[in-house]
């Protein structure tokens, strides 16, 4: 996946390579969540815990759940959020579930749209904005293919996850990761960080992401 974020001329601001703002720290050389302390505190009271993981997705999609934002998520915040999640020592495998869940519920409605507007070239958004948004969905695409990984995930066990039946054993099972993700550095967005110099970048970004919309679209369409 190849992704790029801007054009020949500018209207955003640049983001100066290695700017960006990283949603954990090194412990002996593993990187923990920003966020693990204040889980920590919550992490018994399910409801709360389950509620505070769906809104941390829905925000990277917050333009278009509330008329109150009319520009997509920061992409510096969108990384601190999908970093947070990815580096969290969840509790119980329910827990995973319900983070990819959200983001195929995403995927399976506002990526429908994102693909759309690629497609088109819709003009009712600046190319520069469909941009932006196309690297906040390549942030979630590899969150949700790093969980899996992680937590040795396969797509008919995430789909078979219904968040209407909660409490089932198997999905009260501790939450063990299989494999150490160890720090990403986004190798597959390689204008997360580093500018863009012309068009050519940005509509090689946005032909990249539309392709990957339509495929995991298609495998991650769900009920809503």
């Amino acid at each position: 996946m190849t992704f790029g974020r801007t054009s020949s001329n500018p209207p955003t601001v640049r983001v100066p390579k290695n700017s960006l703002t990283k949603g954990y720290y090194e412990y002996k050389g593993e990187p923990v969540s920003l966020i693990a302390s204040l889980y920590k505190d919550i992490k018994t009271k399910k409801r709360v815990r389950v509620k505070y993981l769906k809104n941390l997705v829905i925000y990277l999609d917050r333009d278009s759940q509330s008329k109150e934002y009319s520009t997509p998520i920061e992409v510096d915040f969108a990384r601190f959020i999908v970093e947070n999640l990815l580096y969290l020592d969840y509790g119980v495998i329910e827990e995973v579930f319900t983070v990819i869940h959200s983001i195929d519920r995403i995927l399976s409605s506002t990526g429908i749209t994102l693909r759309e507007s690629i497609e088109n070239r819709d003009t009712t958004e600046s190319i520069a904005v469909l941009a932006q948004r196309s690297i906040v969905f390549s942030l979630m695409i590899g969150l949700k293919q790093h969980l899996k990984w992680a937590y040795n995930l396969t797509e008919a066990k995430v789909r078979a996850f219904d968040p209407k039946k909660p409490g089932s054993a198997k999905d009260n099972k501790t939450a063990i990761r299989s494999r150490i993700v160890g720090i990403v550095d986004w190798p597959d967005i390689p204008y997360l960080e580093k500018g863009f110099e012309d068009s050519s970048q940005m509509v090689e970004q946005l032909d990249a992401v539309r392709s990957v919309l339509a495929q995991l679209i298609i495998v991650c369409r769900i009920d809503s």
